[in-house]
């Protein structure tokens, strides 16, 4: 039986893995607290490949830049529900969440996307290649009928503007001959952003044509929209939760986190009301925390371990590892739960 619960996600603009006064922050200790508060993250400008324990991280990184990245982390208690979408772009990825919505044939599909500022040197050495946003658009004509959401940098600012669905449409339909036009209606929320910029123009007419409405400053949690973004020279909201009028049904809500010292953007965490057995969940399991590295030593280790070997609890333990046949890491869980 299905039990309702939470499922937490996480997006934010990390600024970089490495930082030059604290070391890699994916080995910082603040920064992977907050991060294991998630069962998903979705993390932009990395920069480079990041990774934690006890989440299996989906890394994307540019091929001829230091610049961008971007990474999905999944806790390794949902790992059995996803499936990695292929994209051809090298801001954007996606995921595919089986069975943890309350309708069983309605997946959730994740996109995480970094779109870099239009200024930006990248952006110059692109300017033959399609804008990340009409590839975007070009992705989710290759989907099936599912459920979106889509969160990331967009460094668009919209203002207070948004679209809504209307009740002719309640779902993103893609390449399906049956498909019913969107109707989407021009609304408004509530933003401490009031500037509505050329990119946040493109981002609200590309919403607006694959039915998707902008979470920020409209769901409880964020009813003020509040900046997202802080820099020396003023404060924006450019990262953004994106979803379909049935995913906006499901949330219980969006926070805007406070700015933290690893980044000048801030968190985003995002709740929503889900259906999944209960040994699914992440705070149904209790994980061991690696041990440090141990100092062997010679004189009397050696013993100490053939000791610890030849108890009955071990040997048993080695013997149905050695027997049991292991496609995947959800087999060695069975094992070790059995």
């Amino acid at each position: 039986m299905n039990n309702k619960t939470s499922l937490s996600i996480l997006s934010w603009n990390i600024h970089g893995n490495s930082d030059a006064q604290e070391g890699p922050k994916n080995k910082n200790k603040d920064v992977t607290t907050f991060l294991e508060q998630h069962q998903i993250f979705c993390l932009q400008e990395t920069k480079c490949k990041f990774q934690i324990p006890n989440y299996r991280c989906y890394n994307k990184n540019r091929t001829s830049s230091k610049s961008g990245g971007i990474c999905i982390g999944i806790h390794r208690s949902l790992e059995k529900h996803v499936t990695h979408l292929k994209t051809e772009s090298e801001d954007i990825q996606a995921l595919k969440l089986c069975g943890i919505l309350k309708n069983p044939n309605r997946d959730l599909i994740i996109i995480n996307i970094y779109d870099s500022p239009p200024t930006s040197s990248y952006k110059n050495t692109r300017k033959d290649r399609e804008e990340t946003l009409e590839e975007l658009m070009n992705f989710l004509m290759t989907l099936d009928d599912a459920e979106l959401l889509v969160t990331g940098d967009f460094n668009a600012r919209c203002a207070d503007r948004n679209y809504e669905v209307t009740p002719e449409t309640t779902n993103w339909t893609s390449n399906r001959s049956d498909s019913k036009l969107n109707y989407q209606v021009l609304s408004y929320r509530n933003s401490e952003d009031k500037v509505l910029n050329c990119r946040g123009k493109k981002l609200l007419d590309t919403i607006s044509s694959i039915g998707l409405t902008i979470l920020n400053g409209s769901v409880l949690g964020d009813i003020t929209g509040r900046y997202t973004c802080h820099l020396y020279n003023g404060s924006s909201t450019v990262d953004y939760m994106l979803t379909t009028s049935n995913v906006k049904n499901k949330v219980r809500n969006l926070i805007v986190n406070e700015l933290s010292r690893f980044s000048d953007h801030c968190q985003l965490t995002l709740s929503l009301d889900i259906s999944l057995p209960c040994s699914s969940l992440i705070n149904e399991k209790q994980y061991i925390k690696a041990p440090k590295r141990y100092a062997w030593n010679r004189e009397t280790d050696p013993g100490r371990l053939k000791a610890e070997l030849a108890k009955g609890d071990v040997t048993n333990m080695l013997n149905k590892i050695c027997k049991a046949k292991c496609k995947d890491t959800s087999d060695i869980d069975k094992i070790n739960e059995t």
